[in-house]
């Protein structure tokens, strides 16, 4: 008080005059900064508002640490960062007023009480539920104790516990503070105050969540216009109002009126909020889950991944909103039948939900269901048990035995005891499931139509066919008002009824079902191919393959009109699906004047060389760079297929009438087919095998049912083919015992008397037959097959549409490999690679531990040497441009160079070629490498080059390729101009043999790469005679004869040369 009066009365000296005013305008500064922050704010520039909030707090903490001002900024900072969904950010500006407001006011006081309330709200959204508890509850013990209940301030603690208890599944904690919340709301604001209308809204989900969402709708149509009239349209609570009653919708299968919803929820957060606002990947999440409910999954798909990429990065990988779309995402992998991806995601969510809210709580119950139902599809029924099992006890406990979710319980334990034959127990939980979802969702609901559905599948087992007949005509009426006809529930339905009506007799009604059942499978698979990636695609097939098999068993075992035609257009509308798209794809990226697309293809590729690489080592090595390659590669892929638009657009579809068009006087089209059969009933264990003809002069196609597969093993089992066993089998003597079972009887013969007149035959081989040489089947009086008809062999009849007689023009480009100098020093190696232009980063396809006792070093082919000499020496006679690779310069660099628009005409490979069986189909124990232990057939099969055994020796040289070209390699390469590949080495025609996609190897590798034709061989061919049916081959190709007569002709040369010796020639294919 002194000093003031002196100030007073005294004139104040200028330094200090100019350092008080400096002090004053410095105080100030922060208030400027604020007043800054709150006009950014109402100007909706949150980013600029945090921006000067922050500069406001610098400066109150250097100044004014301990006072109310800083508490307000604090709190008003740590509020708007809320509602940017900067959670993260926002928690040190809240922990900051709480423990300044408790030094100025003390625990008691509240202010004290808001920054509790504040704090735990922001910890429940921070997925940290203990610390939000304690939090919450200590503000309501305030709030309580300072002003009452009948106060809007306790009204809202209270409603942040009700949540809260709701987020981790104490639902009886949770109810009674939700109505506590809305009856003091209701009284102290009024009925159109937004406190209340938020009230409405909880205690609406809260409805939801305990199985009663018919008293739901009402308060979700309250709240909505509440905030439609106090706040309008463009807030995020009117947002939230949307995505709440979408989300009614959804579960109650009322998917037109949730669409809208949605959308407009969508749209409207990404307005107010921004798109990287957990609110906003909400949106993105639950228009997700209706698209995928509905059947459209490409857009499911991205819309699950960007609400996956948000949550990461703004709630990180152990929030529970993360492990929520982890869910998700997973349900649509399981859809997809990508089994594995699905299994993964489901335990990492699992994982999350059991250490953030602990495995008594909803969505972890829901984890268990949903990863049970993965093991069930993947047939491991005793894990999928437990997991059913565990999560019944988690939701009888957290949601009791009236909620929808504790009926999808029930019903999955009743499909396990279905499965294990205990029928009278799947029917008791079946009903009580179906009672259920009946009281709470509606008898028009897609799970009620689920559950009809199978209980209809024990009383067909029952033979009460009647009653299965009623369930399944009610379950797809279901489905089709709700999902539509092109779902993958409706597709199960006209399959379940087709064959109950085959098992009940009623043969023309299964037809009429089987029919719709592949209409809506070829919607789908359009719809399914259109975004996804090769092993998608692949995964997708094996998933839906027991819907071709029941087709095709139907149309084997019951004879009616236009049956073979049936079968026919099945048994192509599968077959070769992945490769074709894969070639379709690469033609269009290639052709396309698009430097994105190229870049992104030049990616792609890269990503594949390196998992080339990776591929091939210790699965304890490999897996982390394995898995992010994978996804790397995967996005990419999906990336290309929708930069292609003309790869997006719908392809005509082949029928019958089409290759029978294309057929000349005196040809025929044989396609086979492999099926598992379906007795209308159940699964036999039993592969049968048919054939279908067409003729140009039939009005239509003629099925013949061939064989069971058991008898194909009988005779080739799974022995090598060495010289005797191939004499035995294809002997034109086999063919005569009377009696005795032989390839003929089983392949052929059924099939003469409806080739009388034909003498030219295009066929396409289906599962085992690929093994087989045709050309050297028996035929009777000493011939065979090829003496009696031109063969010509297709990956599918459907090319027949596209059949041109290709011959080798004299502008054309020969590459000739052969005389391969597999053993090689680093230093000559380097310099044969740096000639072929070598790539910055080479890729090792070959482990470095690869057990040289597996297999023995490669040897110099001095035949090989001859052999490409001379083709050399007859082309350059006729003036073909030939580069001939031999010795040391033959590497695989060399190769890779091939690929691009300038590619070869001829690529002939005379070289070792090798394929290691699938690991998981024998027994044996002994030690394997990496390489052979590939799951990858691609990866088990490939071409020794120049230098190869340093590699084989586990020595291979750092900077250049390995020498080993794997067929996964060669399915990067690109090949355009490639009329003809020859794999002048063994057993190269040889591969896994998967499904309608027929053989995994170095066959599937260049047809990808896009050659035209390929010869190889289906056993290994003694070096004299190979190389002497390859230049016979060639004399003929110089000669301007087209590919497939060269070939014939080169066969019947070297056939009549050594005609009781098959092994010596038969073992040449030639596929288109």
């Amino acid at each position: 008080m002194y000093l003031s009066l002196l100030m007073k009365n005294k004139p104040l000296p200028l330094l200090a005059f100019f350092l008080l005013t400096a002090n004053i305008l410095h105080a100030q500064s922060w208030k400027t900064f604020a007043d800054s922050a709150h006009i950014f704010q109402q100007q909706k520039d949150n980013g600029k508002a945090i921006e000067y909030f922050k500069k406001a707090n610098a400066l109150l903490t250097s100044d004014s640490a301990t006072t109310i001002t800083r508490f307000i900024i604090c709190n008003e900072t740590a509020d708007l960062l809320v509602t940017m969904g900067k959670y993260a950010d926002a928690l040190p500006f809240y922990a900051s007023s709480k423990e300044l407001i408790e030094k100025l006011q003390g625990k008691e006081a509240a202010n004290y009480a808001l920054s509790c309330h504040n704090l735990g709200r922001l910890n429940r959204l921070l997925g940290q539920y203990q610390n939000a508890e304690d939090l919450l509850l200590e503000a309501k013990r305030i709030r309580e104790k300072i002003t009452g209940k009948e106060n809007a301030d306790y009204a809202h603690t209270v409603n942040n516990l009700a949540i809260l208890y709701a987020e981790v599944g104490q639902f009886n904690d949770a109810g009674p503070y939700y109505k506590e919340a809305l009856d003091i709301r209701k009284r102290v604001l009024g009925v159109d105050h937004i406190d209340y209308a938020a009230s409405c809204n909880n205690l609406g989900i809260y409805y939801v969540l305990t199985g009663q969402p018919y008293l739901t709708e009402p308060l979700y149509l309250e709240a909505k216009r509440i905030r439609e009239k106090t706040l309008g349209k463009e807030h995020p609570f009117y947002a939230a109002s949307c995505n709440n009653l979408a989300a009614l919708y959804l579960d109650l299968g009322q998917y037109t009126k949730a669409e809208p919803l949605y959308t407009e929820a969508r749209q409207i957060r990404e307005r107010t909020l921004g798109k990287e606002h957990p609110d906003y990947a909400a949106s993105c999440d639950n228009l997700a889950i209706l698209y995928m409910d509905i059947g459209q999954y490409e857009t499911a798909e991205a819309l699950y991944k960007e609400a996956r990429l948000i949550r990461e990065k703004v709630l990180g990988k152990k929030h529970i909103e993360y492990a929520k779309g982890c869910n998700n995402l997973a349900l649509l992998y399981k859809i997809l039948g990508q089994y594995e991806k699905s299994a993964a995601l489901f335990i990492e969510a699992k994982e999350i939900f059991a250490a953030a809210v602990g495995t008594s709580n909803f969505e972890y119950g829901k984890c268990c269901n949903n990863l049970g139902a993965v093991y069930m599809d993947m047939g491991d029924n005793d894990k999928a048990a437990l997991l059913y099992e565990e999560a019944k006890q988690v939701w009888t406990k957290v949601l009791g035995k009236e909620h929808p979710e504790y009926a999808k319980s029930c019903h999955n334990l009743a499909v396990i005891n279905y499965l294990k034959g205990n029928n009278d127990e799947a029917i008791a939980l079946f009903n009580e499931a179906n009672g259920i979802r009946e009281k709470a969702l509606g008898k028009e609901h897609p799970d009620y139509a689920e559950g009809c559905d199978n209980l209809a599948a024990v009383y067909q087992r029952l033979g009460d066919h009647d009653k299965a007949i009623a369930l399944f005509l009610l379950g797809k009426q279901i489905r089709e008002k709700v999902l539509g006809t092109a779902h993958p529930f409706y597709l199960q339905s006209c399959i379940n009824l087709s064959n109950a009506y085959r098992s009940s007799g009623n043969h023309a009604m299964a037809l009429n079902y089987y029919t719709e059942a592949f209409s809506s499978q070829q919607i789908l698979l359009k719809k399914i191919f259109r975004f996804t990636t090769e092993p998608e695609k692949q995964a997708y097939l094996n998933k839906i393959n027991e819907y071709r098999s029941c087709f095709l068993s139907f149309s084997t075992a019951e004879a009616y009109e236009k049956g073979a035609v049936y079968a026919y257009e099945v048994s192509l509308a599968n077959k070769n699906l992945v490769l074709n798209a894969s070639q379709r794809l690469r033609k269009i990226i290639s052709n396309a004047n698009d430097t994105t697309l190229l870049h992104t293809y030049n990616s792609w590729i890269d990503i594949r060389e390196q998992l080339a690489f990776w591929y091939s080592r210790a699965i304890s090595d490999r897996k982390a760079q394995t898995e992010a390659l994978e996804e790397k590669a995967n996005e990419l892929e999906k990336k290309l297929i929708q930069l292609s638009a003309p790869f997006r657009q719908e392809q005509q579809e082949n029928s019958w009438i089409d290759i029978r068009q294309s057929l000349k006087p005196g040809e025929a089209a044989i396609e086979f087919s492999s099926f598992k059969y379906h007795d209308g009933e159940k699964w036999l264990d039993s592969t049968y095998y048919i054939a279908v003809i067409i003729r140009n002069d039939k009005s239509s196609p003629e099925l013949i049912r061939l064989f069971e597969k058991r008898e194909l093993d009988a005779l080739i089992g799974r022995l090598t083919p060495g010289q005797q066993l191939v004499n035995m089998l294809y002997s034109t003597q086999t063919r005569q015992a009377a009696g005795k079972a032989s390839l003929y009887k089983l392949i052929w013969q059924p099939l003469e008397r409806s080739l009388a007149g034909i003498n030219t035959i295009y066929f396409s081989p289906a599962g085992e037959l690929y093994k087989i040489s045709f050309a050297a089947l028996p035929a009777g009086n000493a011939q065979v097959l090829s003496d009696k008809y031109k063969l010509i062999q297709l990956n599918s009849t459907a090319t027949l549409k596209s059949e041109t007689a290709t011959s080798i023009a004299a502008t054309d480009k020969l590459a000739l490999y052969g005389g391969i100098q597999y053993e090689a020093d680093s230093i000559s190696i380097r310099r044969a690679a740096l000639s072929a232009g070598n790539n910055d980063l080479a890729k090792i396809s070959v482990p470095e531990n690869l057990l040289r006792s597996s297999i023995g070093d490669f040897h110099y082919l001095a035949e090989s040497a001859k052999e490409v000499t001379a083709i050399g020496n007859m082309a350059r006679q006729k003036n073909y441009a030939v580069t001939l690779a031999n010795g040391i310069t033959a590497t695989e660099e060399s190769i890779k160079h091939l690929s691009g628009h300038q590619s070869p005409a001829v690529i002939h490979i005379a070289t070792h070629g090798f394929f290691f069986a699938d690991p998981t189909a024998t027994t044996k124990t002994f030690s394997r490498t990496p390489f052979q232990q590939s799951d990858n057939p691609l990866i088990r099969s490939g071409l020794a080059l120049a230098g190869a055994n340093n590699a084989w020796r586990r020595q291979p040289i750092s900077g250049v390729e390995d020498g080993i070209l794997t067929a996964y390699e060669v399915s990067n390469l690109y090949l355009p101009n490639t009329k003809l590949a020859v794999l002048s080495a063994c057993e190269t025609g040889l591969g896994y043999i998967t499904g309608s996609e027929g053989v995994y190897g170095l066959q599937r590798s260049f047809n990808m790469a896009g050659a035209e034709n390929l010869v190889m061989s289906l056993w290994k061919v003694p070096d004299a005679e190979s190389s002497e049916f390859m230049q016979e081959f060639y004399k003929n190709l110089f000669a301007q004869q087209t590919i497939h007569t060269a070939f014939y002709n080169a066969q019947t040369t070297i056939k009549n040369k050594y005609r009781n010796e098959p092994y010596k020639w038969a073992a040449w294919v030639l596929v288109r």
